[in-house]
């Protein structure tokens, strides 16, 4: 500390400071409070510095000369450049009443009080808010302010005994995501010290329209990458379909096994670095209320820089996602050419930057926004998900879907087809087998069974006429005096078969008991048993019963011997 004076002393002197009087420095106070915080761009520890100074017996020194005095000071001690950096933006909101000897000291810090009211990662539908806030310290007042819309900025009230409660009317305030709707505080600790709230992003979001969008966007996959170069230059991407986005442009977006590309034409007569395209990713498609983590918002800006904007939520707010944003930013592929009539935005993601999956999912959340500032500073607002409210466009459940098609579809569905063929034709089989079988039953045990008279009739004449082979329903008929239909009626609804296969199977069942003799001749059989030539026999003997007349009579044959033994 005597360092720290004698320096502010050689300064104060030397005549850089001339015609200012000798100082003498009575006291120094510095208060200093550690706090993580989190940059765009890496982590580092951040010492936020109120100072107060009290001076006596001295002239008023001039603003700027004691903001070089303390910002040398502290450097020399600390040798803290974060600090001094940070030393300097306090030192720019310090305020200095006029005729007062005494520095009013605003401090910006994040946890000098809390939000009881509303709870962190609520989504307000109502249209009047209720604020509790609960300092940390011993304050005089409390005063609670709201920002939203980017730039507004709402007093809500200010409060001088606990409890700190308020009611913040938003009726006329539209739809903000968790970017643009931020609560904050004053706190007034004393006459000389006043505690500001930096602004508290990603812990609620007023949302009192729930509708969810339906449109869908369709990606085909190109099976060769190398095809599309991202250099701005749009004539690699004929024979892709491009999507209408309203009257500001086109876009246009397919796939590979590794990334999305996707190009972007945007209307545009004055093109300043306040335009920018938004892409929106939600491979998980949860449709979410708020973003969190598992979310993807990347800006590009035809006259800036491109942007990520990627956080993880907790109960006591947010951890900017730094890993998430470097890794898209050295991976991301991104091109921006000006027009006389707009811009052209191209770009290449990888997957594995959009999320932790393995592999995309062939339907996930997606939304394309532009934003559009006019001569006259006027903000025009497009979303291809049909979101009308610029301030909410960060909302996972607005977003439209994303959904991606696989190349040679065609290949896919006649493989598909196929399949199902194939399923059907074993299915018939299978049906038709036991349907023979059934039949097959039926007739078996058809001796056993009670029919009608008319039925044993039938049965008796097939029987005894069973030598003959143009014995048919006809000739039934005209033996049994009947009728041609009345004897396939019968049949049809006793035998559940035609006259013809019960024919066939005594035919058949004739030749069975004719093979179990020992010795046999097939010509005696083929005449015996009704068939015109052995070539028939064989045949009719194989559909019937699955085996050749040989392999039937040697199985007859094992089965007597096995009997025997």
């Amino acid at each position: 500390m005597y360092c720290l004076q004698k320096i502010l002393s050689i300064f104060i002197s030397s005549s850089l400071l001339t015609p200012l009087y000798s100082l003498e420095l009575q006291t120094i106070t510095i208060f200093q409070k550690n706090k993580m915080y989190s940059d765009k761009k890496s982590h580092c520890d951040v010492r936020y510095i109120g100072y107060f100074i009290k001076k006596e017996h001295l002239r008023m020194v001039k603003y700027a000369s004691m903001s070089v005095l303390f910002i040398i000071a502290i450097s020399f001690a600390t040798e803290d450049f974060d600090s001094v950096r940070l030393s300097l933006k306090l030192l720019e909101k310090a305020e200095t009443k006029k005729d007062s000897v005494t520095a009013v000291t605003k401090v910006i810090i994040a946890d000098s009080a809390g939000f009881m009211k509303p709870p962190v990662l609520t989504v307000l539908k109502s249209s009047s808010v209720s604020l509790e806030i609960k300092p940390s310290l011993t304050v005089d007042s409390v005063m609670a302010v709201v920002r939203y819309g980017g730039a507004m900025v709402d007093t809500v009230g200010t409060k001088s005994r606990s409890p700190y409660e308020f009611n913040w009317d938003c009726s006329d305030v539209s739809d903000q995501d968790q970017i643009h709707l931020q609560f904050g505080y004053t706190l007034f600790a004393d006459s000389f010290h006043t505690i500001v709230s930096p602004p508290l992003p990603h812990r609620w979001m007023l949302m009192r329209e729930t509708r969810k969008s339906r449109k869908v966007l369709h990606a085909h996959q190109i099976t060769r990458p190398d095809t599309i170069c991202v250099d701005g230059n749009l004539d690699d991407w004929k024979g892709i379909r491009k999507t209408r986005l309203g009257n500001a442009g086109n876009a246009r977006i397919c796939w590979t096994i590794g990334k999305v590309y996707v190009a972007a034409f945007v209307k545009d007569a004055s093109v300043c670095p306040s335009d920018y395209l938004e892409l929106h990713f939600d491979m998980y498609n949860d449709k979410s209320d708020f973003a969190g983590k598992n979310h993807r918002s990347i800006r590009f800006g035809p006259r800036s820089r491109a942007l990520c904007f990627t956080v993880e939520l907790n109960d006591s707010g947010f951890t900017p996602a730094d890993s998430v944003t470097l890794l898209i930013k050295e991976q991301m592929e991104w091109r921006a050419v000006v027009k006389e009539d707009g811009y052209i935005i191209e770009a290449a993601i990888p997957f594995f930057t959009l999320s932790d999956l393995m592999y995309p999912s062939m339907k996930s959340g997606f939304d394309l926004t532009v934003v559009d500032v006019t001569h006259n500073r006027d903000t025009v607002f497009y979303s291809w998900g049909g979101n009308k409210d610029l301030f909410c466009r960060y909302t996972p459940s607005r977003w439209g879907t994303l959904r991606l098609h696989q190349a040679m579809v065609s290949l896919h569905y006649i493989m598909l087809f196929s399949a199902l063929f194939f399923v059907v034709v074993i299915c018939s089989i299978i049906a038709w087998l036991l349907y023979r079988h059934y039949i097959d039953s039926r007739i078996d045990d058809i001796e056993e069974r009670r029919y009608s008279e008319t039925m044993e009739k039938i049965v008796t004449c097939i029987k005894e006429n069973l030598s003959d082979p143009d014995l048919c329903s006809s000739v039934i008929a005209e033996l049994l005096s009947l009728d041609r239909e009345s004897v396939e009626q019968t049949v049809t609804m006793e035998a559940t078969c035609s006259v013809d296969y019960l024919i066939l199977k005594e035919r058949i069942n004739c030749s069975k008991k004719l093979l179990s003799v020992e010795t046999y001749v097939i010509e005696t059989i083929v005449k015996t048993a009704g068939f015109r030539d052995n070539e028939a026999f064989e045949r009719a003997f194989k559909e019937i019963t699955r085996t050749t007349p040989e392999k039937y009579y040697e199985r007859k044959r094992l089965d007597a011997l096995e009997e025997q033994n």
